[in-house]
């Protein structure tokens, strides 16, 4: 039976310096989340944020995310009623010039009225 030894490939003073690595490699990863951290980046499984009663409060992330949303709807919201002005403006123009046409009418009828009123009385007086 032969007898199996694995010899290590290191000595022991580059395993110390090949460790230090991996812990600067962990040091620097944990400081990353913690800088996104305050950034307002919340790692998944973080429990919610708990007001005074106890009730949970959105995670800043989501309320940028909310923030965002609600500035989009605004917008959105401020669009379409700039839209709706310029329809009613539109419609206003439209209904001036209907009125002007109307009294334009108004006017020609009135006149054929008049008209129609001599014309009868002289073929009543020719006759």
């Amino acid at each position: 039976m032969s007898d199996w030894s694995f010899s290590d490939p290191l000595p022991s003073n580059e395993k110390e310096v090949a460790n230090e690595g991996n812990e600067n490699q962990v040091d620097d990863h944990l400081n990353i989340h913690q800088d996104s951290d305050i950034e307002g980046y919340t790692p998944p499984g973080t429990p919610p944020k708990r007001d005074m009663e106890g009730k949970s409060q959105p995670t800043d992330s989501q309320m940028e995310w909310r923030m965002d949303n609600l500035e989009n709807a605004l917008e959105r919201h401020s669009d379409i009623l700039d839209n709706h002005a310029e329809i009613i403006r539109d419609q206003t123009v439209a209904i001036l010039d209907m009125k002007e046409n109307i009294d334009n009418l108004n006017t020609v009828i009135q006149k054929l009225t008049e008209q129609i009123g001599k014309l009868t009385s002289e073929t009543e007086q020719a006759h």
